[in-house]
C-alpha cells in the first residue's frame, strides 16, 4: 500500500495521530472506498485483493511515441 502515491499522505493528513498499524487499515479502507465508487478496480484472488487504476490502465500507452496532423 505504501507504493500508492499520495495514499499514506491522503491518511496522515485527515488522522494525523495515527500509528503505522491504524494508517495501513485506514489506507485499505480508502482503496475499498474507491473500488465502491468505480474510481479504481478491484480482483479478489485466494490470498490476497488487487487494486489498479481504471484510468491509468486505459491511457498507458507506454513508452511509444505518438505524432498527431494538427491539420485534422
Amino acid at each position: 500500500m505504501y507504493k500508492v502515491d499520495g495514499l499514506h499522505a491522503v491518511v496522515k493528513k485527515y488522522y494525523p495521530g495515527v500509528n503505522d498499524e491504524q494508517a495501513a487499515l485506514l489506507m485499505e479502507f480508502v482503496l475499498h472506498g474507491l473500488a465502491s465508487y468505480s474510481l479504481i478496480s478491484k480482483k479478489m484472488f485466494e490470498s490476497k485483493v488487487e487494486f489498479k487504476d481504471l484510468m491509468g490502465s486505459m491511457m498507458d500507452f507506454g513508452d511509444k511515441d505518438f505524432e498527431f496532423d494538427e491539420e485534422a
